[in-house]
């Protein structure tokens, strides 16, 4: 059999946002994405991403914290 590109199913396989993205190719082209395989996917995605910085701020060794801090102000500037 000769597959190619373009008549061959695809699988799509993603985790957390990725999988998100899965969910959302296999809706939006049923006829090309012939299965999705997720992991983690995003069930309540939130556009501020304090509460996640928040929890993981809090959970980190101090010195980690800071380091993290400063490489986020770096990229943001």
């Amino acid at each position: 059999q000769h597959l190619d590109p373009y008549h061959t199913p695809w699988i799509w396989v993603g985790g957390s946002y990725g999988a998100s993205r899965d969910t959302w190719m296999r809706l939006r082209n049923p006829e090309v994405i012939f299965a999705v395989w997720e992991s983690s996917a995003v069930v309540e995605s939130r556009p501020a991403a304090s509460a996640y910085w928040n929890a993981m701020h809090r959970s980190m060794p101090q010195n980690c914290s800071a380091d993290m801090q400063a490489a986020m102000h770096h990229i943001d500037d």
